[in-house]
């Protein structure tokens, strides 16, 4: 059932209806230049091998999705972040398990903050799309 123009403009934000707060600009731009670097990396992976472009490609669309939806403050910008983050951590634990930062604890330790950084960005954009279900 389709919802009412009135009742979508109270559930886009915490800010006010026709908002989008700075913090999710800024995400989104992010998520941009990330997409673009994903993408890029899927395209230009020769050296990598077949399983780092596919994850390179899922990497960047996930974050294309997340940045158009967090732009247009759609209702599925929070399900697309999640899929971004998902699309991190897999790619994270291939980079560790193939020994790019070295040492396996290292990597390992690397990762874990990743994981931090990500999670406190789905919370502040729980926190301001208001439609985001609680984890």
């Amino acid at each position: 059932m389709p919802l009412s123009f009135t009742v979508r403009a109270h559930m886009i934000s915490a800010s006010g209806p026709g908002q989008r707060p700075l913090g999710v600009t800024l995400i989104s731009i992010v998520l941009g230049w990330l997409a673009l670097a994903g993408l890029g990396n899927a395209v230009l992976s020769h050296g990598w091998g077949s399983i780092f472009a596919a994850m390179a490609l899922l990497y960047g669309v996930a974050a294309l999705a997340s940045c158009v939806g967090l732009w247009r403050m759609s209702p599925w910008a929070n399900r697309a972040y999640l899929a971004w983050c998902v699309s991190v951590i897999a790619l994270g634990v291939w980079l560790v398990r193939s020994r790019m930062f070295g040492d396996l604890l290292l990597g390992t330790a690397f990762l874990i903050g990743v994981v931090a950084v990500l999670a406190l960005g789905y919370r502040y954009l729980r926190g301001k799309l208001r439609w985001a279900p609680a984890l």
